[in-house]
């Protein structure tokens, strides 16, 4: 389960086959249920500029372009003649210059308005990772990637999408298997563990650690992190 905030501050919470509403005042008051059986299991979804939603299905090759208001499909983005075994959309991020990123073994550029496919925009294998778990744009729109197994976190041109360097390293000196990523208010880097329920914090230009974990749980993982506006 996972979630992701709008311009209205309604969070998005995506499991158990749909994507649940509530607004960032009232947690505990749902305000609505769209029910998406075509795209179970949901990989991960994203919010684009006009507060429409891409989400990630992860059998079946393809995004999903929802108008949560409506509650209706408004496009389905199928990909990609050719190549459709290695897309297996289970992270998605919507970028400023309306470019979505998916895949998991491979990254694919789409346009957020029509789902044209531009390029597959990052390879199989960088940093010798088998899956990329997790994506996010930093403050400079530079990409990072959760990358697994036990990779670390790996930065990105958000121009070129060229690999630029390992920021954090996976295992005991950074995150043993990264999944959550996000960047809070303080440009700092948070990364979730899906080994233990702790979240790291970084410096994103030097990689270096910040102040101490944070322990959610005893036991678990940090799948996906996401900040309120």
């Amino acid at each position: 389960m996972f979630a992701a905030f709008d311009t209205e501050l309604r969070i998005y919470v995506a499991g158990d086959g749909g994507i649940r509403t509530y607004h960032a005042s009232a947690y505990s008051n749902r305000l609505a249920f769209l029910n998406l059986p075509e795209c179970a299991p949901i990989g991960d979804l994203a919010v684009l500029d006009d507060d429409t939603l891409i989400v990630s299905c992860e059998d079946g090759a393809k995004l999903m372009k929802v108008d949560p208001t409506a509650g209706a499909v408004i496009d389905l983005f199928q990909c990609c003649e050719g190549v459709s075994d290695s897309f297996d959309p289970v992270a998605v991020v919507a970028t400023s210059n309306g470019v979505v990123l998916a895949g998991t073994t491979r990254i694919f550029a789409f346009r957020a308005d029509t789902g044209e496919v531009i390029a597959p925009v990052i390879d199989a294998g960088v940093a010798g990772a088998e899956t990329y778990d997790e994506f996010v744009l930093g403050p400079s729109e530079q990409l990072y990637v959760a990358a697994n197994p036990d990779i670390g976190v790996l930065e990105f041109s958000s121009e070129t999408y060229e690999f630029v360097r390992i920021l954090v390293p996976g295992g005991d000196e950074g995150v043993r298997n990264p999944k959550g990523l996000a960047f809070g208010a303080d440009g700092i880097l948070y990364v979730g563990s899906g080994t233990d329920a702790v979240i790291r914090m970084f410096d994103p230009a030097t990689g270096d650690p910040i102040g101490d974990p944070i322990v959610v749980a005893e036991r678990g993982s940090i799948d996906h992190i996401a900040f309120q506006p």
